[in-house]
């Protein structure tokens, strides 16, 4: 994403340059009878990979800007510059303009800059030859450079391979920020970095600074890593900066690694498993919320159960089946999933979570179960087992077995059968009149209840109805750094509405200035890559463009105002996982 963002910004750069030099020159040239003049060189010829190059277009006296744009072809613009002047000699005003681009070389090998024209003049073509770090001759311009390695040059389709990303510089490294490489075909998580040593490289010692990352290859065969972009910045003394100041002065730079492949083999042949998981490491465990051998007829327990692995996602974990068990009801929960990156991979975990509810006494077998994987440190397959058990259920003390009434005629007791006879048609003809009675005072107490239920729920939704609407008024409060930042964005919404762009971009940089005080923004585009929005990043491209424009190039304020919004938010709802998973 980064070099596409960086793509577009160089065209939208270059752009910008064209409109605003073209509307000077022809009122510079109406004021000059000079003949017009165009130049273009470049500081050196010579160039390390991974190292930028500047390069000079001069023009006197021209009603034309020359175009610029298949510059990205070759190169990544990294930064640009223009100065416009006005010359007194011999009494004639004599108009000049300078570009100053610093381009970084795609590709290795000679490198052709194409003529530039303007006015009908046109300049010489430029090579550029871009050689490997210790070509003989080749002196770099600064002491940094970058590194890429991994830790293993075959694996097996989706298994773990930790690149590590080494930046060595001499000292003068002021800043780095690499992002996170897409690969295609590969599946791409950071891990914990970011640690340096010292390293003797040709007699000299450097710092290492190094970031690893987790790739997992989706794809089988060649898996290409393409060069990786990192941008930094160094320490340069000639680089802007006052006379106090001068030793405290940065350049920004962007480095490049070389590219690497390796290897995707296919899924193993001896694998006998329905679930691919090739892992360093796998651990299966579970846990009863009670004692199984105690357990009594309707009682639910809890059984959980936990895979654990080293060397792949949460999402490469398969799924734990349990099957239907006679005398047993059971009722699986929702399944928990977890990654926890470290410096040699993921440990990622599944939890699963079943109630088990015995519905008869007596002892109820519970099977085994097995999860087949592939050990990538042994190249074997392996089996984790979890030994079938039993559980020893009893009935409950406390329920009531209803026993059948039996009639029992003897002989010689009529009497006494008579009676009882009598007696109980008594109490046949007395029950109806007590049963209405009672009948009649439940369903009183019953239409109390249900008048009250009614009126709890009315209650209910008239109080929701309520809360609802003042959440819906209640406006969102963004997250900067203290009120005076909160005030300056509030002051920005009201600016992105008028059409006074210059006040917008002052405004912007200003509230920039308090939300973020330690960082060194100095146009809207940096704050788009500080929220990392491409949507925003084009929409100020345009926005800049559009200050220098003379043809009025549109840029809209107020989507601005809302990307940026949007962007504060993402990043404020973003909060790292605090659950860490068992140590293995």
């Amino acid at each position: 994403m980064v070099n596409g963002l960086i793509s577009v910004k160089h065209t939208v750069t270059t752009i910008s340059i064209f409109l605003t030099l073209c509307c000077w020159s022809i009122v510079s040239h109406a004021q000059s009878g000079q003949p017009p003049s165009l130049e273009a060189s470049v500081e050196r010829q010579t160039v390390i990979d991974g190292e930028s190059v500047l390069l000079y277009i001069k023009g006197e006296n021209l009603t034309e800007v020359p175009d610029v744009s298949g510059l990205s072809k070759q190169f990544d613009v990294l930064d640009s510059r223009r100065s416009n002047s006005q010359v007194m000699e011999g009494g004639v005003t004599k108009s000049q303009f300078l570009l100053r681009f610093e381009l970084l070389p795609k590709n290795l090998g000679q490198t052709v800059i194409a003529p530039f024209t303007a006015n009908g003049i046109s300049t010489q073509p430029i090579a550029i030859d871009v050689v490997e770090r210790g070509t003989p001759g080749a002196v770099p311009r600064d002491k940094v450079f970058a590194e890429v390695t991994l830790d293993k040059d075959s694996v097996y389709v989706q298994e773990q391979v930790v690149m590590s990303l080494h930046v060595l510089d001499d000292g003068s490294l002021v800043s780095l920020d690499p992002p996170v490489p897409v690969i295609p075909g590969v599946q791409v998580e950071q891990l914990p970095g970011g640690d340096q040593r010292i390293e003797a490289r040709d007699g000299e010692e450097y710092r290492v600074h190094t970031w690893r990352y987790a790739l997992f290859p989706q794809k089988q065969g060649e898996i290409e890593i393409p060069r990786l972009l990192v941008p930094g910045s160094v320490r340069d003394p000639s680089y802007g900066g006052g006379l106090i100041l001068r030793n405290m002065a940065t350049r920004r730079i962007q480095i490049r690694s070389a590219a690497l492949s390796f290897m995707a083999e296919p899924r193993a042949a001896a694998s006998t498993a329905d679930w691919w998981l090739p892992v360093e490491k796998l651990q299966l465990q579970h846990q009863w919320s009670a004692d199984i051998s105690t357990v009594t007829v309707g009682e639910p327990l809890t059984l959980t159960l936990s895979v654990t692995t080293r060397g792949a996602t949460s999402n490469q974990l398969p799924e734990i089946e349990v099957p239907s068990i006679d005398g047993v009801k059971i009722y699986p929960d929702v399944p928990a999933l977890q990654s926890q990156p470290t410096e040699d991979g993921l440990v990622s975990q599944r939890q699963e979570k079943w109630s088990v509810i015995p519905q008869r006494a007596g002892k109820i077998s519970l099977p085994a179960v097995s999860i087949k994987w592939w050990d990538t440190l042994a190249d074997q397959e392996r089996e984790a087992v979890l030994p079938a058990q039993t559980l020893i259920v009893s009935a409950d003390p406390e329920q009531v077995i209803p026993q059948p009434v039996v009639n029992v005629v003897s002989p010689g007791v009529d009497s006494i059968d008579t009676k009882s006879n009598a007696a109980a048609a008594a109490d046949a003809q007395a029950e109806p009149s007590e049963h209405n009675a009672l009948a009649g005072d439940r369903s009183a107490e019953w239409k109390t209840i249900a008048l009250l239920a009614i009126f709890g729920w009315i209650t209910t939704v008239v109080s929701w109805l309520l809360v609802s609407h003042r959440n819906r008024r209640k406006p969102h409060r963004i997250s900067p750094r203290d009120d005076n930042a909160e005030r300056l964005f509030r002051e920005l919404r009201a600016a992105s509405e008028d059409e006074n762009r210059p006040q917008f971009r002052e405004q912007l940089m200003a509230w920039a200035a308090r939300q973020w005080p330690d960082e060194k923004l100095i146009s809207p585009i940096d704050i788009a890559q500080k929220l990392d929005s491409e949507a925003l990043f084009e929409e100020c491209q345009r926005f800049e463009a559009s200050l220098y424009s003379a043809s009025g190039t549109s840029a809209d304020t107020r989507k601005i105002y809302r990307l940026l919004e949007s962007g504060l938010k993402r990043k404020d709802a973003f909060k790292p996982d605090a659950d860490a998973l068992p140590s293995l």
